[in-house]
């Protein structure tokens, strides 16, 4: 499924214009909320805020960032991982604790959520979204 994801995410940032200022910021809160997730699952001092502005370069280095981590993340995950409880706190210090599984499917619906939020902007906006349908990427491979 992140390969589909981050297939789906390059899809949207390969249209992306570089003062399309709202559309970058969405996709760049996918990447922070990855590198935050990762951060919290892999304990290391995470270095994005859940919102913050970007420009296009920046959102293209951390994709490719976060696709090297979460690459090299999954390539040592095991069921016992997976089923590890991960204690964190969110954006409003609200303590909670979910499975490492159950963090991928947010990650992965979240994903979803939004690159759905910017294709609405740009059909407002005249322009023609990107296809990432999960269908249209199995038919791609």
């Amino acid at each position: 499924m992140f390969q589909y994801e981050q297939w789906a995410n390059q899809q949207i940032v390969n249209i992306l214009q570089p003062n399309d200022s709202i559309n970058i910021n969405l996709m760049f809160h996918l990447e922070s909320a990855k590198h935050i997730w990762l951060s919290r699952i892999e304990n290391f001092k995470r270095t994005l805020r859940v919102f913050e502005d970007a420009d296009i370069e920046k959102l293209i280095f951390w994709q490719n960032k976060n696709t090297q981590d979460m690459n090299h993340f999954l390539e040592k995950l095991t069921q016992q991982k997976l089923d590890q409880m991960i204690s964190y706190f969110n954006s409003e210090r609200k303590t909670f604790e979910n499975s490492v599984s159950d963090i991928i499917i947010q990650l992965i619906h979240h994903s979803c959520y939004h690159r759905g939020q910017v294709a609405k902007n740009l059909v407002i906006n005249c322009q023609k979204p990107a296809i990432t349908d999960y269908i249209h990427f199995k038919r791609t491979l």
